[in-house]
C-alpha cells in the first residue's frame, strides 16, 4: 500500500475496530485477538481511549499475571494517539 501525507486516515481503515469489554480476562482478549486474527484491540468504555496488544498479553504473563483472572485493564496501554477519519496522515503525522 502506497501512502501519501494528503491520504485521509479513512483511507487506510480496512475495517471496523474490534472491542472488549474493561473485565474482560487476559484469556478473553487474547481469543478476541485469535479469532479476529488481529494484533490489538480497543477497549470499549476506557477513558482515555486505551488499547491491549498483544505486546501487552506478552508482558502479563511474563509478569505471572494469570490469564483468567487478570482483566485487561492491568495491562491495557492508555497512551494512544487518535485521528478522526477526515484528518490526513501529515495530520496525525504517519
Amino acid at each position: 500500500m502506497d501512502v501519501r501525507p494528503d491520504d485521509a486516515i479513512r483511507t487506510l481503515v480496512h475495517r471496523p475496530a474490534v472491542q472488549v469489554h474493561m473485565e474482560d480476562s487476559l484469556r478473553a482478549v487474547a481469543e478476541t485477538l485469535t479469532e479476529e486474527s488481529i494484533g490489538a484491540v480497543v477497549v470499549k468504555g476506557a477513558h482515555p481511549p486505551c488499547v491491549i496488544s498483544e505486546r501487552d498479553l506478552v508482558a502479563a504473563l511474563a509478569a505471572g499475571l494469570d490469564p483468567d483472572q487478570s482483566p485487561g485493564t492491568e495491562v491495557m496501554t492508555d497512551d494512544v494517539a487518535c485521528a478522526t477519519p477526515d484528518e490526513t496522515v501529515l495530520d496525525v503525522g504517519l
